[in-house]
């Protein structure tokens, strides 16, 4: 059980639990808020614009209030938290218990567009809903913040400004909140996202931002694919010895967990801060978590990590409790057995490409590392000190299979099972460069760089500077790499949720192919593509109908095969899969390419 909270203004009791039961039922015999539904004219859209307020018990014009303001995730809008986490109930029940401040909770649409276009539904990663949670910044600034305080009876000050969100909500969060310490003395950040912007961007300077910041939270569930996001910036803070809360414990994607952030999160703002007591948000944290990273996916650190934290208890300097262990070294380098220096015909070598269910958006469970055989390989295809490999080597292939901090994949099981039906003297090989969020365009080489310059965000492009923005080059380059070891049987592609309803996709897919196969000296039409769906409809895929698309394929590209998702088991974001999903999934990528090999 998890110990130790703020209880009432300041005091401290070690021996409460952290997450008492009922903290979210609602009790009737108690007092209750209020919640305003509002429209305020944006200037940064040049519309109006929704937002939610909860008032606590008893507002008073009279009386001066903080202001929270709570956002929510990619796939949701003002109502996300009121419909899925029931923020009201939770300050009712702390208020008549009386451990919370008394303060005004926003609850905006953090996706900043005009009118219909910004509610929940459609496509989420469409890059213009993208872009537009990070032109919320300015909405939020320069015209929800004033109408706020215009609006209700504020304190204006920086010190009564608070900031906190789930998911995409917890990157804007960080982004925003550390971005503008004049406006914002304390920020929270539960489960953030592939947003959230590189700590040296975010706390350039430690010393300075922690004159302003009165309280950093971070906060994610063990299991969650996302959860590398808040441990690089906890990683970076502790170097810095910087004061914060890192809270990690059982817990997924889910507003379980952000419910009991926010719990935790709400009793320690616009309160007098202890640090001494940080340490005590992760008592009780098993020291032997799960290894992988899961998520949207990351490179060699420096842009959007994502999956489970490797970490077990320790205390840092400044009263910073974490949870974190460094990966267990890789062994060395294998070289690939060659024969008078000639590429090996029984090293069967597989590309990959695609977005972040290419990239592996689950976690990493023991079942996913033990005994994995030593004639399964990858080749890496940037420098991962984290896992002890370098570029253009070959590897045993223990996930993650992309880059540095990504998760399960489908090339995890797609090669276990190749393997399987294969010669005792058969070897596999995976070179897997793959990008969350893109479109197939990305990998266009005549496009990569519009792209680039117009479509991809700010988080995109940090994982694409790892590749020198060049990820089809890269491909290749690690690909030829390849060639002179084994021989390349195959290509897998995951792709299409950022393409949904484009119906030249298919088009845009051969050509990418084609190119392909020609850089790569191989002959036209030779090698067959494996291209598996979106995640379906039996699994309420957002992007489900991309698969009517997706089936059109083998009649543009004849060699290309489709891989059917049904049956495989989705996450709640309802664009990727589960870890029970991908290992399924992959099984069905590597049994298609064993009919394939076997005629």
């Amino acid at each position: 059980m998890m110990f130790a909270v703020f209880s009432g203004f300041g005091k401290y009791d070690s021996d409460a639990p952290l997450i008492p039961q009922g903290y979210d039922v609602e009790r009737q015999d108690i007092k209750h808020g209020k919640v305003d539904t509002l429209t305020y004219f944006s200037k940064t859209v040049d519309g109006n614009r929704r937002t939610l307020v909860y008032l606590p018990p008893g507002y008073s014009a009279q009386k001066k209030y903080p202001v929270l303001y709570l956002l929510h995730g990619i796939g949701g809008d003002e109502h996300e938290w009121l419909n899925g986490g029931h923020p009201e109930v939770i300050f009712d029940n702390l208020y008549a218990d009386g451990k919370l401040a008394d303060m005004i909770v926003v609850l905006p649409n953090g996706r900043a567009m005009k009118g219909d276009d910004s509610a929940a539904g459609g496509d989420s990663m469409a890059p213009d809903r993208v872009q537009a949670f990070a032109t919320f910044e300015q909405d939020l600034l320069n015209d929800l913040i004033p109408f706020i305080e215009k609006t209700y009876s504020c304190r204006t000050d920086r010190e009564n400004r608070a900031i906190a969100g789930l998911s995409m909500g917890g990157g804007q969060s960080l982004n925003f909140g550390l971005g503008n310490l004049d406006r914002f003395a304390w920020v929270g950040g539960f489960s953030s996202a592939p947003n959230t912007k590189t700590p040296q961007e975010l706390i350039p300077n430690p010393t300075e931002t922690q004159k302003k910041l009165k309280l950093l939270w971070l906060s994610c569930g063990e299991s969650d694919g996302l959860i590398m996001f808040s441990a690089r910036l906890h990683k970076y803070l502790k170097e810095n010895q910087y004061p914060h809360i890192f809270y990690v414990t059982p817990g997924n994607h889910d507003f379980k967990f952000w419910k009991e952030s926010l719990y935790l999160f709400s009793q320690l703002i616009f309160k007098p801060v202890n640090p001494s007591v940080f340490p005590d948000y992760n008592k009780g944290i098993p020291e032997n978590l799960p290894t992988g990273f899961g998520g949207f996916g990351n490179s060699n650190g420096s842009a959007r990590p994502t999956g489970n934290a490797q970490q077990g208890m320790e205390r840092a300097a400044g009263a910073v409790s974490v949870i974190s262990r460094e990966p267990a070294a890789q062994p060395a380098p294998i070289t690939a057995p060659n024969t008078a220096d000639k590429p090996d015909p029984n090293f069967q070598i597989y590309l990959c490409f695609g977005q972040s269910n290419m990239e592996g958006a689950a976690p990493v469970v023991a079942e996913d590392t033990a005994g994995v055989d030593s004639r399964f390989l990858v080749m890496e295809t940037l420098d991962c000190p984290n896992l002890g490999r370098t570029k253009g080597n070959w590897y045993v292939a223990t996930p993650p299979l992309c880059r540095c901090y990504t998760g399960l994949s489908p090339a995890d099981y797609f090669g276990r099972t190749v393997l399987a039906g294969l010669p005792a003297n058969a070897r596999v090989g995976i070179v897997n460069v793959a990008i969350g969020g893109c479109k197939i365009e990305l990998f266009d080489a005549d496009k990569t760089d519009a792209y680039i310059a117009n479509e991809a965000p700010d988080w995109m492009k940090n994982m694409l500077r790892d590749y020198g923005n060049k990820p089809y080059e890269r491909l290749v380059e690690i690909a030829r790499q390849a060639q002179k070891t084994g021989v390349i049987k195959g290509i897998l592609l995951h792709q299409g949720e950022s393409n949904t309803g484009d119906k030249e996709w298919p088009a845009k897919v051969k050509k990418v192919y084609d190119r392909l196969l020609k850089d790569l000296g191989l002959q036209p039409d030779s090698i067959p593509l494996l291209a598996g769906e979106v995640l379906g409809e039996d699994q309420n895929g957002q992007c489900a109908s991309m698969n009517a698309v997706i089936a059109t394929l083998p009649q543009i590209l004849p060699q290309a095969h489709v891989i059917s998702s049904k049956g495989c088991e989705g996450t709640p974001d309802r664009l990727h899969f589960t870890a029970a999903g991908y290992r399924e999934f992959g099984k069905r990528y590597g049994e298609k390419m064993l009919t394939l090999l076997k005629k």
